[in-house]
């Protein structure tokens, strides 16, 4: 996906159920995973207690003109009013709902059912549906060739018959190492109409349209591009 979102536990909790796996499609508003607020419940009975009690006591402090108890009494309702406050926002948070439409990428929780988890650890990466990337590794001996705005075509194994266009929109400037070939990411960009056919994670092969060159130098360049780094290395 062209962006990623991490969801993190709220709170402290135990998880309580979950709704989604990975490669499930979401909507926005969609209910994922929700955490044990049995705790919180009871926290929220406290204070609406301990404010009843306190509204209890003005009003007695009220009824025989005790001023200095009148305050205490309203101090002590509106820090039991803030409190609940609080609580009431750490029960809408254990319901973990998807930010946007997407596609969940990682978090399989439905053998942590019960577990604890501390606030901040991840649970869930969902990324848009309709806003993915494509991510070609290129040779560093093919890179020079490469330049933003060129067309490309995309076969994925899981479609080997059909291509799905494509166009260069960045070239990553650092090369990093991939099945023991260095090389380069280049990333592309689908057309809108073949966005909605993929899902991250896919493979394939892609074919970037350079230009035009004869054919015996694409069959042999890779050869004597070799052949010449050799010769540049042990001449005297």
């Amino acid at each position: 996906g062209q962006q990623q979102r991490t969801l993190s536990t709220p709170t402290d909790g135990f998880l309580k159920t979950v709704h989604v796996r990975p490669g499930d499609a979401v909507r926005q508003g969609q209910l994922l995973l929700e955490l044990a607020d049995e705790d919180l419940v009871l926290d929220r009975h406290k204070w609406l207690s301990e404010i009843a009690q306190q509204e209890h006591g003005y009003a007695t402090a009220l009824a025989g003109n005790d001023r200095s108890a009148m305050v205490i009494a309203v101090a002590r309702a509106d820090q039991a009013r803030a409190r609940l406050a609080l609580v009431e926002a750490d029960i809408a948070r254990m319901a973990v709902v998807a930010p946007f439409d997407g596609v969940i990428l990682q978090g399989d929780l439905s053998q942590q059912v019960g577990a604890p988890f501390e606030r901040g650890k991840p649970l869930l990466q969902l990324a848009p549906d309709d806003q993915q990337r494509v991510i070609i590794h290129i040779d560093e001996g093919d890179i020079d060739r490469v330049r933003i705005g060129q067309p490309a075509r995309l076969a994925l194994s899981a479609l080997p018959w059909d291509s799905i266009a494509l166009e260069v929109v960045r070239i990553t400037p650092i090369a990093r190492l991939d099945a023991g070939r260095n090389g380069f990411e280049v990333e592309a960009r689908l057309s809108p109409e073949d966005a909605g056919r993929v899902r991250p994670g896919l493979q394939g092969v892609a074919r970037i349209a350079v230009g035009h060159a004869a054919l015996g130098w694409i069959w042999t360049h890779r050869l004597l591009d070799r052949a010449r780094l050799v010769w540049w290395r042990w001449r005297p």
